[in-house]
């Protein structure tokens, strides 16, 4: 997959996997999210340049939603020129929103990034006390987003 295509291929997968794209659920996404990480991407740089990020936590982005709890996924891709000199970053976002409850608050924030062997940084994840708010369902997201933006 050259990372360009990332976006239209993970709705794709998600299509497939039988994701309502309107209204996603958050594991079954996370599921098929993985599988997606799988896949080779071409046209970035070899070292470095596919890497993968969660974070949590409640923010307030001022965009008149006030704030939210949000956890979010993504696959971050270091695009090379033709030459092989560094371009850009693109990241593929996989976004969803809750009401900022105080069960959810508890979770506080937090990042990490995925170095290396993805399955064991993706069982890391999973056993995060936040990625209960997905394994769960202990809230119902009240906005998604699922998208690649130049960053």
């Amino acid at each position: 997959m050259r990372y360009d295509d990332g976006e239209r291929t993970l709705l794709t997968m998600l299509e497939v996997s039988g994701v309502d794209l309107v209204s996603p659920d958050p594991l079954q996404t996370w599921m098929t999210f993985k599988d997606f990480a799988a896949l080779p991407v071409e046209g970035v740089e070899p070292e470095g340049g596919d890497m993968f990020l969660f974070e949590w936590g409640v923010y307030d982005w001022y965009d008149g939603s006030g704030e939210r709890f949000e956890i979010d996924f993504t696959r971050q891709f270091s695009i090379l020129t033709s030459d092989g000199d560094y371009d850009h970053m693109e990241q593929l976002h996989c976004t969803f929103r809750y009401e900022p409850t105080d069960v959810l608050r508890a979770f506080g924030a937090g990042n990490e990034w995925i170095v290396g062997d993805l399955d064991a940084g993706f069982s890391s994840f999973e056993s995060f006390p936040v990625f209960s708010v997905l394994r769960d369902r202990l809230a119902v997201p009240v906005a998604h987003r699922i998208e690649q933006e130049q960053v």
